[in-house]
């Protein structure tokens, strides 16, 4: 009781301590209570600014804002003022924008994309989520643990061990997957819930959540990286999502660094049409890729290993049988629509490529001042061929961008290192 106690007088104490305001050109923070500290963020160094409501503070009109400039970092704001009224929000917004308010006529001419509950229902199905990759490592591990364990203990024969593995431990695991697989769910239809973009004058706006409803504000000039990401199913039913990568962000809660989320599911047809609506400014168009891969047999070669493989696997556990002949399916869709794809164009200053990671394919555009490395790695059965990986590293956000090209002739890494040393 006494440490509560002691909990709310500090907590009480820092907000009587904490104050900040609005000059001209910046905004200062006041804060701490024994060292006092002051914080002087100029406008023009804000790069995003979050604004998020719980429940509790949606009645009341008021928000947490989490200010991020380049000097806070990947995994932290500079400034965050706990609770302000939605007219301090609006001062903030009015203050980045150089002290101007949207005019009629910006209103007007505002672009706006919303998705609705079908939309994220879909995005969710066709983009499975985490836990599935949590629940094959999970069987993985049950089963190699028991092995392990009865290989110690007894001695025995690793096929006696495998064909006596316990099935209802496996279905007790997959009950589990589900009801994870269940939680996600529900934790993305709230988290994306209206999920809507505007575009100003000089910014995007993005809202996003149902319990906690999350505002950012990003400013055009801030965004370095657009990203068009298709998970396997989204490439099989032609949809896609759009990211952007921000200059000095905070990690994304999906794993990719520093890109928040910008059109979360659109037809594939739409993307630069959609793009161009919103970003006019930066003239984009359908890339005309020239595709990169080589000879069919280089992407498929492991499936001489991985097909004997699986039926051993089946003959000794069906279970482990059946999820082993999923994983090679997928193995080989994946592969099929890398060797059809993976491609780059060229323009003056910039690099779209197209490419894998795991299952995702994405299309990245690189400005060539980004760039920091193109390498070319091979082998020696493979450089008999002229053919290996291409990697281009960029710099993206607050970390680094590895763009790769599998079984690439030389012609086309001599083609991409001369467009990077051409800067």
């Amino acid at each position: 009781m006494g440490l509560l106690i002691l909990i709310m007088l500090l907590s009480v104490a820092k907000f009587w301590f904490f104050d900040y305001q609005f000059t001209n050109d910046s905004l200062v923070i006041h804060s701490g209570i024994f060292k006092k500290n002051e914080i002087i963020i100029p406008f023009t160094r804000i790069q995003n600014v979050r604004n998020s409501q719980n429940f509790l503070l949606r009645p009341f009109k008021l928000s947490k804002l989490e200010i991020e400039t380049a000097a806070g970092g990947a995994d932290r704001a500079e400034a965050v003022l706990e609770v302000v009224s939605n007219e301090v929000k609006t001062e903030l917004f009015s203050k980045m924008n150089h002290g101007k308010s949207m005019t009629q006529r910006e209103k007007y001419y505002q672009t706006t994309y919303v998705m609705g509950v079908r939309q994220n229902l879909l995005r969710i199905i066709s983009t499975p989520g985490r836990e599935i990759g949590y629940l094959i490592i999970a069987l993985v591990l049950d089963n190699a643990l028991d092995v392990i364990q009865m290989l110690v203990k007894n001695r025995t024969n690793i096929l006696e061990i495998t064909s006596n593995i316990n099935n209802e431990e496996l279905i007790f695991i997959l009950v589990i997957g589900a009801v994870l697989f269940a939680i996600n769910f529900i934790y993305e239809i709230g988290k994306f819930y209206n999920f809507t973009v505007v575009r100003t004058k000089n910014s995007l706006q993005v809202s996003q959540g149902l319990v906690k409803r999350v505002t950012k504000q990003i400013p055009l000039n801030k965004i370095q990286t657009v990203i068009v990401e298709q998970s396997l199913l989204q490439q099989i039913v032609h949809l896609a999502s759009i990211r952007l990568q921000l200059a000095g962000s905070q990690e994304d809660d999906e794993g990719l660094d520093d890109a928040v989320y910008f059109l979360p599911l659109i037809d594939i047809n739409s993307t630069f049409i959609l793009l161009n609506e919103f970003l006019p400014e930066w003239d984009l168009r359908q890339p005309n890729y020239q595709l990169t891969a080589t000879e069919t047999w280089y992407f498929m070669r492991w499936l001489l290993l991985m097909v004997p493989s699986t039926l051993v696997i089946f003959k000794i556990n069906p279970i482990l049988g059946m999820l082993a002949t999923v994983l090679v399916v997928i193995y080989c869709l994946q592969r099929i629509f890398q060797r059809q794809s993976q491609g780059y164009e060229l323009s003056h200053n910039s690099i779209w490529i197209r490419y894998y990671s795991f299952l995702n394919r994405r299309q990245v555009l690189i400005n060539r001042g980004k760039i920091q490395e193109v390498k070319y790695t091979t082998t020696p059965f493979l450089s008999l061929k002229d053919v290996g990986q291409i990697t281009i590293i960029a710099k993206s956000g607050n970390n680094k961008l590895a763009a790769r090209q599998k079984f690439v002739k030389l012609d086309d890494f001599v083609k991409i290192q001369k467009f990077y040393l051409d800067k």
